[in-house]
């Protein structure tokens, strides 16, 4: 506040500031989280307008010495009874003349009486004496107020002082409130290398652990520094050792030029960073009826499978009619079809012709058929028996085989075809469609038996709590 834009004998005292965030509610709500920059200014800044706005107040009567500035003080501020000795003093120069004019009149009385030729001379004494006694006394009025003016503006200087005084104490405690703050602001800025202590944050009313931003700066800059040591860098070929020339950690990852792939090393090689995870298909034909919307994937097909899908992770899905792919109705009145996951069920927006074959292929990768498989084991080959036994075994017309395991040859328990990822001659077969589980879960059933001289394997995905034979 400029002091030009105040009037010279008034100006209103100043608001005090007030509080217009919460960092208690913050804190509380954000245990872990620093306290916002922009809400501290804003408080800081509110308190620092305060004080600039009580210092100028303060500045139109005083001075920076403490004294009252010139011409600032009027008539409705000067201290009662300060004029009370100017009234006695006017009083007492007076009182000769009405004494005086009393002693005139008593000779003109007495003159009077005495001689008649006196009496003009004594009556015009009198006039005389009769105004000096009117002067007199107008003298004394006037006198009087005066005086009383002077106590109303004594009165009136004393309230100011007092309103001034005032004003100072509120503006002190505003410093000293906003120097407690510049403390906590800068405590949680700097503090190392423990959380604030609790005598700091006493003044904002803040409870619990709290670490200063700069501890929070050298926790990321460690976090990222660790992380930044192990990458190595880009290189046509897998490095032999850190730029430095040290021993490679395990987990240091480097990223190859000529793959365009990135790499980690194990503590014995260089592996991909990820790798592509197999997928297997399951397909099921219906044929419609001419009248039929809903095709529940748990009803048994033409093949003699079933589906069931996971209601809470649902299996991607493609709807084929007569070969021709359908469009999912997403967003809703603009495809072909809806699928009910929680009942396993497809609705087709309108009913295809009589005898349209509807197939669904429900996409099924290996994490969704084995989420816990036997992490001693993992995924093991498994050789279909006997493809790799006695020559001309699989003899062009054989289409069911045992499922063991090689060498051992143990039977394995087979609950579902989608575990099985099946090749012939390396064609990838699709479950469902060219081969299914026998009812007894040992065999594989090929829709058409292979040819002679066929080599077939199968990659068995077992489940968790699966049972594997040695």
């Amino acid at each position: 506040m400029a002091l030009d834009s105040l009037d010279p004998l008034t100006a209103p005292m100043p608001a005090p500031p007030v509080r217009q965030f919460s960092f208690t509610d913050f804190q509380t709500n954000n245990p872990t989280a620093p306290p916002p920059g922009d809400r501290l200014d804003a408080e800081f800044d509110r308190a620092n307008n305060a004080i600039d706005g009580t210092i100028a107040w303060a500045n139109v009567s005083l001075n920076t010495d403490g004294t009252l500035r010139d011409a600032i003080v009027g008539e409705s501020n000067l201290q009662p009874g300060l004029f009370d000795n100017i009234a006695s003093d006017a009083t007492a120069e007076v009182q000769p003349l009405v004494d005086q004019a009393a002693a005139y009149s008593a000779s003109a009385g007495s003159s009077s009486v005495s001689a008649s030729s006196s009496a003009a001379s004594a009556a015009s004494q009198a006039v005389i004496s009769q105004g000096a006694a009117g002067r007199a006394n107008n003298a004394q009025v006037a006198a009087e107020a005066a005086r009383d003016a002077s106590q109303g503006y004594a009165d009136d200087a004393q309230d100011a002082a007092t309103g001034a005084a005032n004003s100072d104490n509120d503006a002190t405690g505003a410093a000293a409130l906003a120097q407690d703050y510049a403390v906590v602001t800068q405590a949680w800025a700097e503090h190392m290398p423990d959380p604030i202590p609790p005598n700091i944050l006493a003044v904002m009313g803040v409870t619990g652990d709290h670490w200063s931003s700069r501890w929070w700066a050298n926790q990321a800059a460690a976090a990222f520094g660790a992380l930044t040591s192990l990458y190595l860098g880009a290189f046509p070929q897998p490095p032999t050792q850190t730029p430095t020339g040290g021993t490679i950690p395990i987990g240091a990852i480097y990223f190859n030029t000529t793959t365009n792939q990135p790499y980690v090393w194990t503590g014995i090689g260089w592996v991909p960073f990820y790798a592509p995870t197999k997928a297997v298909t399951l397909s099921l034909a219906y044929s419609a009826n001419g009248s039929q919307t809903t095709f529940p994937l748990t009803t048994v097909d033409l093949a003699g499978n079933t589906y069931t899908m996971n209601a809470t992770t649902p299996e991607p899905l493609d709807v084929f009619a007569n070969g021709v792919r359908l469009l999912l109705n997403q967003p809703a009145g603009v495809g072909d079809w809806t699928v009910n996951a929680g009942t396993s069920t497809v609705t087709l927006t309108a009913a295809p012709r009589l005898g349209t074959i509807i197939q669904m292929d429900v996409l099924t990768p290996p994490s969704t058929l084995a989420p816990s498989r036997v992490t001693s084991v993992g995924v093991q080959d498994f050789n279909l028996d006997p493809v790799t036994g006695a020559p001309g075994y699989i003899n062009g017309s054989r289409t069911s085989f045992a499922l063991v395991t090689p060498g051992a040859r143990s039977p394995l328990t087979v609950n579902n075809a989608v575990e099985l990822l099946v090749a012939v001659d390396g064609a990838t077969q699709q479950p469902g469609n060219d081969y299914s589980i026998s009812a007894d879960k040992h065999s594989i059933i090929f829709t058409e038996a292979p040819l002679v001289g066929a080599r077939a394997w199968a990659t068995w995905f077992a489940p968790g709590g699966a049972v594997i034979p040695p």
